[in-house]
């Protein structure tokens, strides 16, 4: 069910093994991966399927990502999120939930302590 929030962010994606993005470490290693990817000189990042990761997740996630770089994105940085919607637009963009990612994402990202320049450097690229 694509508007179930428990299967989108727990269930497997197509055989896929999830990633339990609940964990901290599990958090932790993807924050770190992304802060090598730019280290080389990467200035961005699209993620694919961003909606099997709950915004509450990827908040943290980039969150880690922002201390990992000494507390400040780099000025090009630039990430889009791929959440594309069908029947479960009122789930993942339309509707105020938990796992919605539009007001909701920007506030979870904010109470995670990322500022609101942090917060518009991260894009939502979506099919509606």
């Amino acid at each position: 069910s694509w508007t179930d929030p428990f299967i989108l962010n727990n269930g497997w994606l197509v055989g896929l093994t999830d990633l339990n993005t609940e964990s901290d470490y599990v958090r932790q290693r993807i924050a770190d991966y992304l802060t090598s990817l730019l280290s080389i000189g990467m200035s961005g990042f699209r993620i694919d399927a961003a909606k099997h990761i709950s915004p509450e997740n990827l908040s943290f996630i980039f969150k880690k990502l922002k201390d990992n770089l000494g507390g400040q994105f780099p000025e090009d940085f630039i990430t889009y999120l791929e959440v594309i919607i069908g029947g479960e637009k009122d789930l993942l963009i339309c509707g105020n939930n938990s796992y919605s990612y539009g007001k909701n994402f920007e506030d979870l990202m904010l109470k995670a302590g990322l500022s609101q320049s942090d917060v518009d450097k991260i894009k939502i690229w979506s099919s509606d």
